[in-house]
């Protein structure tokens, strides 16, 4: 199965991954490089996301906003105009 991981350089992200590899899961990595063009271009073989990047050590409220709320709509928004179905598990702060 196809799974796409964001936060996927973080260490819940980087044993997530590590775990889906050796169970013989293909995993896309989302990472802070990776843009949401490269990503929308891959969602027609995803067939599950965990969803774990966010911002957690800030004091900046816009850099929180940015980082958790305004990340995962973009997220959400370029599924739903991908047309496909697929589960998300949203585990951030």
């Amino acid at each position: 199965m196809k799974v796409l991981v964001t936060g996927s350089q973080g260490y819940i992200g980087k044993t997530l991954c590590w775990w889906l590899k050796n169970a013989g899961h293909e995993v896309v990595e989302f990472t802070k490089e990776t843009t949401f063009e490269e990503m929308a271009e891959q969602l027609s073989d995803i067939k599950f996301i965990v969803h774990l990047a966010g911002v957690i050590h800030t004091n900046d409220s816009k850099e929180y906003i940015n980082g958790n709320y305004n990340l995962t709509v973009k997220l959400v928004e370029k599924i739903v105009a991908s047309g496909y179905d697929i589960p998300i598990i949203y585990a951030s702060s």
